[in-house]
């Protein structure tokens, strides 16, 4: 299904993992990747391929979630399937690829560059940040170090903080994007570790702040992460965490209604949580099931909706009986 094309309402991407690409791939699908000025990825991942690739060259930027996003934005969708192969040694080729050009050319912006051609992506596909770090949580008196670990360690401190180890430096690409974008979109993904890095990078949260003209839409996870108490953690709670980590409160948020298709608990709507939040709701069955059976958003259904705050953002909202 295609859109009409609403020139000017560029859209900037922000997250990691699987939650980006799912959006962005939602995007192209609908025909709406000419709307899509950036994405802004996280790089310090260090699970799977992507972290025996960075303990073996531990300068490199984890390219992982790039590919995804990659991949996702690719008009050549052979091409992408290629890329996106997971290999007999268990890495997946655009991986490889990524890290190889980036030793052979000198720069993991040539790389990406490069590898975009290739694929067919127009859009700009931007690290965080092109300085190597890692992923720490405080828990207590506890370093928890690694986005992988840090993504399934059981969290009880309230007061656990996360940081870039060393402290690192946003991509200028990212900050001149922010700047220019109409709507900033915070992709689903957890707090603690996709979310997290690509927020953390010194000067992409001042961005989000200085452009006050662009709405900021957070699209809810669409259940709890490990950690967190389903009957607790709600929607309210998560768009709560990330406007106090960007500083700023969304606009916008978008969360998933109804019950999710393998039975898991969704992230549960409270009325009381909604009272001091001003952002817009839109609410909506966005959930499918992947071939492997995970549950994650519909991107079509997260694109009808994007497409609706750019064309007719009034229609969206949805008043609550509480607010």
């Amino acid at each position: 299904m295609g859109y009409t094309e609403a020139p000017g309402q560029d859209i900037v991407l922000i997250g990691g993992g699987n939650g980006l690409s799912v959006v962005a791939d939602g995007l192209r699908e609908a025909g709406m990747a000419d709307h899509v000025a950036a994405a802004i990825v996280t790089v310090y991942d260090n699970g799977g391929s992507t972290g025996l690739l960075r303990e073996q060259y531990p300068d490199m930027l984890a390219p992982g979630d790039i590919r995804r996003v990659l991949a996702a934005l690719a008009t050549d969708r052979v091409a992408a399937q290629k890329f996106n192969d997971r290999l007999s040694n268990g890495h997946a080729a655009g991986n490889l690829e990524l890290v190889a050009l980036a030793q052979e050319l000198g720069s993991f912006d040539l790389a990406i560059a490069h590898v975009a051609g290739r694929l067919g992506v127009s859009n700009s596909v931007i690290p965080a940040s092109l300085q190597p770090a890692t992923l720490v949580m405080r828990h207590y008196d506890d370093d928890i170090v690694g986005e992988h670990n840090i993504g399934e360690f059981p969290v009880t401190d309230p007061f656990a903080t996360l940081s870039l180890e060393p402290p690192v430096s946003a991509h200028p690409d990212a900050i001149r994007a922010i700047a220019r974008a109409r709507k900033i979109v915070i992709a689903p993904g957890s707090i603690r570790t996709s979310l997290g890095a690509a927020l953390l990078p010194a000067g992409l949260v001042e961005a989000i702040q200085g452009n006050e003209e662009a709405e900021l839409v957070v699209i809810a996870n669409l259940h709890a992460e490990p950690g967190q108490n389903p009957e607790e953690w709600h929607v309210a709670d998560h768009a709560r965490s990330l406007g106090e980590l960007i500083g700023r409160d969304p606009d916008w948020i978008l969360h998933h209604v109804g019950a999710l298709p393998n039975g898991e608990q969704p992230l549960g709507i409270n009325p009381e949580g909604f009272r001091n939040i001003t952002a817009r709701i839109i609410a909506e069955a966005m959930a499918t099931t992947r071939e492997d059976g995970r549950t994650i958003h519909d991107g079509a259904v997260v694109a009808k909706l994007l497409h609706g705050l750019i064309s007719s953002p009034e229609s969206q909202r949805h008043e609550y009986a509480w607010r």
